[in-house]
């Protein structure tokens, strides 16, 4: 018997003892009977991930007599998806371990995508060391091998961001959160993923220590979802926040004073957010100011972030230790001289500033120009 006429027999047979996916699993032969092999990719994913797979070991038995046959024949990203979803059928992490170690491919993006599926399982055991060297491995493939699809990024990037939550590094679940978001379509997030992601980014930047890019987050898609919840208090925290909006931060907590007290590590971290709101809006005093006008006092610092003047030097020094300024500061003349601020992500309200800006730097070069044409005029040259 050929290859072909063995697993046409095995989907035939595989239909008729089970009914409840017969129409699905004839799909499937007919696809592979006329080699619509690049169509039979497309369904493949769709039909191990029916809900009559979801228990048992089924699709083990399934992979030995007919998925393990398309290895040579369809996608190999799909079929490396395809593999990641049977080991799930597996009950013991080390036998799903096993089973991906088992896949000889030599597509690069496949063998990837299998080598971070095998981390997720890493991170079942709590194998520290070994999901820690697998993620390093995984980053330095992606950094030499360009073209690498943006599902293997956003699995990889997952994983990520799963490992430092459970670390609680909660500076690093944010960086790799992002990257997650960003390779990751919103259609294919459910809305409890979108509501979990968005609540868990949220958390992490009320608690990193080092997180101050938060306008990247809140233009995000999958954050519009957050007010719509019982979650609305972080989504009305974290827009405050960003905008180094002191007085406002301070009233939505008012406002949400009963939840937000029953949020233990927020609590604990009220002096890391009162100086990380007064560093958000020192930084965005210095963004609104021309680049020619950043000697700032010491008493307009003072005022705008509500500290005392003591404060102020401390503040400055604060910021450009975290590397988000730049410059000098005089303490004889109660004057910082900043030469340079991290760039901010540029939603559409700075957007709105920067295009005042320029629009101010035209009409300057404008007038430039219309004197150096009227000096130009009335230059008299000796005959």
């Amino acid at each position: 018997m050929s290859l072909k006429q063995s697993v046409e027999k095995c989907l035939t047979e595989f239909a008729a003892a089970n009914p409840i996916v017969a129409q699905q699993t004839l799909a499937l032969n007919d696809l592979y009977r006329n080699k619509q092999m690049h169509e039979l990719s497309n369904k493949l994913i769709e039909y191990v991930s029916l809900q009559f797979f979801q228990e048992g070991n089924t699709l083990q038995k399934l992979y030995d007599q007919f998925i393990s046959k398309l290895i040579t024949t369809i996608d190999p990203l799909i079929y490396a998806q395809t593999i990641v979803i049977i080991a799930k059928s597996y009950i013991k992490p080390e036998d799903a371990i096993v089973f991906l170690d088992s896949i000889e491919i030599s597509n690069i993006e496949a063998k990837l995508y299998l080598q971070v599926g095998k981390g997720y399982y890493y991170l079942k055991q709590e194998a520290k060391e070994l999901l820690r060297e697998l993620i390093n491995s995984s980053e330095k493939c992606l950094k030499t091998n360009s073209n690498i699809d943006a599902l293997v990024h956003s699995y990889l990037y997952q994983l990520c961001a799963l490992y430092y939550a459970k670390m609680k590094d909660f500076d690093n679940f944010y960086k790799y959160g992002l990257q997650y978001l960003a390779y990751t379509p919103e259609k294919l997030m459910s809305t409890e993923e979108k509501v979990r992601w968005s609540y868990d980014m949220g958390i992490a930047v009320l608690l990193g220590p080092n997180i101050y890019n938060i306008s990247e987050l809140l233009e995000k898609d999958v954050l519009k979802v957050l007010p719509q919840t019982q979650h609305k208090w972080l989504s009305d925290l974290l827009f405050t926040l960003n905008g180094g909006r002191i007085t406002e931060f301070n009233n939505v907590l008012k406002v949400h004073s009963e939840i937000i007290g029953k949020q233990e590590q927020i609590m604990a971290n009220m002096k890391g957010l009162s100086l990380k709101i007064r560093i958000l809006q020192l930084i965005e005093l210095i963004f609104l100011r021309e680049k020619g006008s950043r000697n700032i006092t010491f008493n307009a610092i003072a005022q705008a972030l509500e500290i005392e003047m003591k404060e102020v030097e401390w503040i400055l020094m604060k910021a450009m230790s975290l590397k988000l300024i730049k410059g000098e500061i005089d303490e004889i003349e109660g004057v910082a001289r900043i030469t340079w601020v991290l760039p901010r992500y540029l939603d559409k309200q700075r957007i709105a500033v920067m295009q005042s800006k320029f629009q101010g730097w035209r009409e300057k070069t404008t007038k430039v120009m219309k004197d150096y044409e009227q000096m130009k005029a009335n230059i008299v040259v000796p005959s």
